[in-house]
Formats: C-alpha cells, sequence, structure tokens
C-alpha cells in the first residue's frame, strides 16, 4: 500500500515542476490555476479480491477524517497492444532489471532501452525519456537510499553496542580508561613543554645573536681591537663573522 504515499510524492512532484516552469507565484493573494489530479496505479499480477480505488486514510490511519486524502485508482489489466499493456509489460521489463542491478539509475536505463528495442512504450521513451528516467528515480535515488540505509544500519549497531557495554561496563573497566586518558594527557603536556623549552632557548640564542652583532659593530667602530680580539671577546661570532660584519660597515663609519 506505500505506493499511495509513492503516488502522492509523485503528484507533489508534478505540481511543483508545473509551478515553476508556468512561473506562478504562490505567494500572491490571488489564486492559481491548478490542473485537477488524477492518480492512477496499475497492477501487474492477479487482481484477486483487490480494491478498486486505494484510499490514504483508510489504509494508513483507520478511516478517519484527517487533513489529507489520496486516492489511486487501481488498473489491473489492458487489452491487446493498447497503451495499458504496453505499461504491463514495461513494468515486467523493470522488475527483471530490478532483481538484476538492484534500485539503481542503470536499472532505470536499460528498462527504457529494452523497451524502446521491443517498440513497447517507444513513441513515448523517444520523447520523454528524461522525464521517464527524473520520474522513476525520484523515490529510487540510490544514493539517498544507501545513506538512509547506512543510518539506520549505523543508528542501530551504536543501539546495540552501547546496550551491550551498559550491561557489560564495571569500575575496573571505568578505572582502566581513566588510567589510559591520564597517561595520554601527561604525555601531551610533556610534548607541548618540551616544545615550548626547544622554542624558548630559540628565541634567546637569537637575542644572544644580536647583541653580540651589535656589541662587535661598536668596538669595530673603535678601531682599537682586531677581530681576533672581537671575536674571542664576544661569545657566538667567530672571527669570520667579525670580518664580514667590518666589511659591511660604511667606510666612513
Amino acid at each position: 500500500m506505500n505506493i499511495i504515499v509513492r503516488a502522492l510524492l509523485y503528484l507533489s512532484q508534478t505540481y511543483h515542476d508545473y509551478l515553476r516552469r508556468t512561473q506562478m507565484d504562490l505567494y500572491r493573494s490571488k489564486k492559481v490555476p491548478l490542473p485537477e489530479p488524477e492518480l492512477y496505479v496499475i497492477y501487474t499480477g492477479e487482481r484477486r479480491n483487490r480494491p478498486g480505488v486505494l484510499s490514504l486514510s483508510e489504509e494508513f490511519f483507520g478511516g478517519r477524517d484527517c487533513a489529507l486524502e489520496v486516492k489511486v485508482r487501481v488498473i489491473y489489466e489492458g487489452q491487446g497492444t493498447d497503451i495499458i499493456s504496453q505499461y504491463v509489460t514495461f513494468t515486467k521489463v523493470y522488475d527483471e532489471q530490478r532483481r538484476l542491478y538492484g534500485e539503481t539509475r542503470k536499472a532505470v536505463a536499460e528498462t527504457v532501452r529494452i523497451c524502446k528495442d521491443r517498440n513497447i512504450l517507444k513513441e513515448y521513451l523517444d520523447s520523454r525519456e528524461r522525464e521517464v528516467v527524473t520520474i522513476m528515480m525520484c523515490l529510487f535515488d540510490e544514493e539517498t537510499i544507501m545513506e538512509i540505509h547506512i543510518k539506520n544500519r549505523v543508528k542501530d549497531e551504536v543501539e546495540k553496542v552501547m546496550a551491550e557495554t551498559v550491561e557489560k561496563v564495571t569500575a575496573e573497566t571505568v578505572e582502566k580508561v581513566t588510567a589510559e586518558v591520564e597517561k595520554k594527557a601527561k604525555k601531551e603536556a610533556e610534548q607541548a613543554a618540551r616544545q615550548a623549552t626547544k622554542q624558548a632557548a630559540k628565541e634567546a640564542a637569537k637575542q644572544v645573536a644580536k647583541e653580540a652583532k651589535e656589541a662587535a659593530i661598536k668596538m669595530l667602530k673603535t678601531g682599537k681591537l682586531s677581530a681576533e680580539e672581537i671575536a674571542g671577546c664576544l661569545k657566538g661570532l667567530s672571527v669570520e663573522d667579525v670580518r664580514r660584519l667590518e666589511k659591511e660597515m660604511p667606510k666612513n663609519a
């Protein structure tokens, strides 16, 4: 009976496309014209005691008067090679392809290809193939179905694991987890401290080198000490460093 819900969603999508195509403004006070809907479903199995009309309120809400009602007329068979018979054949081909490829776009594409090759609804499929594929996929989009399926499976597994975990958790387990967390936190703190120490040492070395360079320049300006003597007085500067500074100084300095 879920076909009633699918028919409702087909109708909603059809109205949505119609309003967009005709550029109807739903936010104006003037009532927009809507085509009167007719919903049909073709049943390809044996009729037996199945009803001629399916009702949303009857099937899902116990026949109670509710805000939404959908009625779908059921067609059970056609005559000869009329459009209904061709559609019944189309649905049987689709069922075969679904068994091969599942609810996927490939199953839909193969159904269209096979039916066109067999001259089943060929004229309609030639002119409306894109629309047919869109309608058939609008409720069976493989990514959406897979996403919903995965989410439900994950939810079920999480609930199952949580239920089992609650039963098995003991004081020993909690203590073990706490110890592991503390060990990890201690290790991270030690790493952060080492990193901070390295950074501080690096900054201090830069400052010492800067001060030594400034002192060497002042000594060179006096002209009283050689590069060797200056290098011997200042930690962190070689004779080559002092001579390079001397070359970089202005001649009139």
